[in-house]
């Protein structure tokens, strides 16, 4: 069994011919794109000059500088955990009210001293 293709209706667009011309405008400003770019950076327009080198694994600087961090933080790590430490003291409380060891003094108006006695040798509870 076949498939028959239908026929094409002769107002509607050819797909295969608008798609040409979409790809071949595509393809035109990706060429345009690439030697703009090209001569922006100076670069030559041919692949000639770019050399592709892969290195795969470490080589022997990678290695140092790896052992280096390695060796660097060890040092550091056994300098801070073989440093005394100051033993750490509490902070002092008071175990109960403190009075004060100053002197507090009154005074009117006139600058006269105004006699307060101290709160131990009161003898009666004021208001």
């Amino acid at each position: 069994m076949t498939r028959s293709t239908p026929a094409r209706d002769p107002e509607l667009p050819d797909k295969g011919w608008l798609f040409g011309n979409y790809d071949a405008h595509r393809k035109w400003m990706d060429r345009l794109h690439r030697r703009a770019t090209y001569k922006a950076l100076d670069m030559a327009d041919d692949d000639e000059n770019v050399q592709i080198t892969s290195n795969r694994g470490l080589t022997w600087r990678e290695l140092a500088v790896i052992g280096a961090m390695v060796l660097g933080g060890a040092a550091l790590a056994a300098r801070t955990w073989d440093a005394p430490h100051a033993p750490q003291q509490p902070t002092p409380t008071a175990a109960g009210p403190v009075d004060s060891d100053y002197e507090v003094r009154f005074y009117d108006a006139a600058g006269r001293l105004i006699e307060v006695p101290h709160i131990d040798e009161r003898t009666e509870a004021t208001p």
